[in-house]
């Protein structure tokens, strides 16, 4: 009852911001003006306006990045069409170089991929991960067939989520266990494991929890990474890699980051101490 008399009291600008937003675009409201983010897509902008024209529902633009949406108040159907428009199967443009580890290293953000191409459900995490700088391509809700999932962009992507689930997600209550599988053709990804009913609503809720984290934190996730990851380590993970040992992997940049030294012996790991060059 909260929730509906919440969105009774929002106005149409607000109710259009919170269905982009749940749809995965970067997007804010400044003195009654949608504001857009430069970390949206290219064609995001357009997109919304073709959404809203099919909607009825009347705009103006500001300039390419600024709406002003020109009515008091829609529908809580108009809102609910917003956030569920788009989505339809695309080619994922995974390139051999993204397995590697210095396209790990050096990807500062990720992907800026056309919210409107994901699933609805999808859309928040996966833009969400590109933001932390987490390269990841696209996600699949299941259809209520088989477990949820998200493309990451190669192994060691993967091995570092994992760790941002440990120190950033630790008190997030999800309806499903989403753990990271180092297999499917880009080499890692996210699904939703165990055999369960699967639920579009709470997947969807599960994946809006994990990409609010992320947002929060993306600046910071960045930067961590950023910090302490350097073309040279490739060296030495080299061994493990030949092996597909991704779970010594993710111990070791676990102690490289916050310093687990009993999860690995860290004597010769640490960023540019002992290290092969």
């Amino acid at each position: 009852m909260n929730l509906l008399l919440n969105l009774k009291k929002m106005t149409a600008t607000e109710k259009v911001q919170e269905a982009l937003m749940m749809r995965g675009l970067f997007v804010e409201v400044q003195n009654e003006i949608l504001v857009f983010s430069k970390h949206n897509a290219k064609n995001d902008v357009k997109n919304v306006q073709s959404v809203l024209n099919q909607l009825n529902i009347p705009f103006i633009m500001q300039d390419e990045n600024k709406l002003e949406i020109l009515i008091n108040q829609i529908s809580i159907l108009q809102m609910e069409k917003i956030l569920t428009a788009g989505g339809h199967p695309f080619d994922i443009n995974a390139k051999g170089y993204h397995q590697y580890w210095r396209f790990f290293v050096n990807r500062r953000f990720g992907f800026r991929v056309n919210t409107f191409q994901l699933e609805y459900n999808m859309a928040s995490f996966v833009r969400a991960a590109n933001l932390a700088g987490i390269a990841t391509y696209a996600g699949c809700n299941g259809h209520l067939k088989k477990s949820p999932r998200f493309q990451l962009a190669g192994p060691f992507m993967g091995a570092w989520f994992t760790l941002i689930q440990k120190h950033y997600f630790q008190d997030l209550k999800l309806n499903y266990n989403w753990k990271v599988m180092y297999d499917g053709f880009t080499g890692a990804e996210l699904r939703a494991t165990g055999n369960q009913e699967w639920c579009q609503h709470k997947i969807h809720e599960d994946t809006l929890k994990m990409a609010f984290v992320l947002k929060e934190h993306a600046a910071n996730i960045r930067e961590l990474k950023n910090t302490h990851f350097k073309r040279a380590q490739k060296q030495f993970i080299k061994k493990w890699v030949e092996k597909n040992d991704f779970k010594a992997i993710e111990n070791w940049m676990d102690s490289i980051v916050w310093g687990n030294e009993n999860v690995i012996d860290t004597t010769t790991t640490r960023a540019g101490e002992n290290m092969a060059s």
